[in-house]
């Protein structure tokens, strides 16, 4: 709940900068660049832990350890891409619902 309280007020503090400035600053690109590394580690560390109460033993062939390895480590980097971009397009998109209302 932390996280997504911190994202909602940074989230809440572009679009009062982006309103009252008349656009973006190099401060308001820090803040999204923040978000998005946070959120692209988060998510990857959430697809990891998930990813473990996968049995992927009978999946692969046996005596193929670093193999496995390495296809559990990609495939946490993919979902995690996958659910931080579908996160952060969510964001962008609610935060643009605002000039539906001007």
């Amino acid at each position: 709940m932390l996280f997504l309280d911190c994202i909602r007020f940074l989230a809440t503090k572009l679009i009062w900068l982006r309103l009252n400035r008349g656009g973006y600053d190099l401060q308001n690109i820090g803040i999204q660049a923040i978000i998005t590394l946070a959120a692209y580690f988060i998510f990857t560390g959430v697809a990891f832990w998930a990813l473990q109460a996968v049995r992927f033993d009978h999946l692969l062939r046996p005596g193929h350890v670093p193999q496995a390895q390495a296809l559990f480590i990609i495939l946490a980097a993919v979902l995690g891409y996958l659910c931080t971009s579908f996160f952060l397009n969510f964001i962008d998109n609610t935060r643009n619902l605002i000039f539906l209302l001007r």
